[in-house]
């Protein structure tokens, strides 16, 4: 039982600690954070950390989480994504109390929309 809290432990800090900057905003304005120092290049992949806080309609819905930060998975050769990991969190800005946590929530890989913040960002980090 000791190991998995463990784990649990390493990613809460590894995400606490990160060194969230803004990478872009959404159409309404919200900004989109990335963590420079999660970029991991393995094989033709690229893993990075995004995070986003929700915006007031969301937390509206459910007050118990106000931020998610996703484990993204870039396929460069191919050009598309699969999320690899989630977490929602009790306060903004990936702060507070992990809330929900998901494993492998999109097992398939997609294709992001062209023109996206999404799609920009494979682009980036696939050059």
């Amino acid at each position: 039982m000791k190991l998995p809290i463990f784990i649990i432990l390493i990613f809460t800090y590894n995400l606490v600690f990160a060194n969230w900057s803004i990478y872009s905003t959404t159409e309404s304005g919200k900004p989109v954070y990335m963590d420079s120092t999660s970029i991991k290049r393995n094989a033709g992949n690229v893993d990075v950390w995004v995070m986003t806080n929700k915006d007031q309609t969301e937390v509206d819905k459910n007050p118990k989480t106000k931020s998610h930060a996703t484990l993204i998975r870039f396929k460069c050769r191919e050009g598309s994504f699969s999320v690899l990991q989630t977490y929602e969190y009790s306060d903004w800005t990936g702060r507070g109390q992990i809330v929900n946590s998901s494993n492998n929530p999109m097992p398939d890989y997609e294709y992001p929309p062209p023109g996206s913040i999404l799609d920009g960002l494979r682009k980036q980090l696939c050059k």
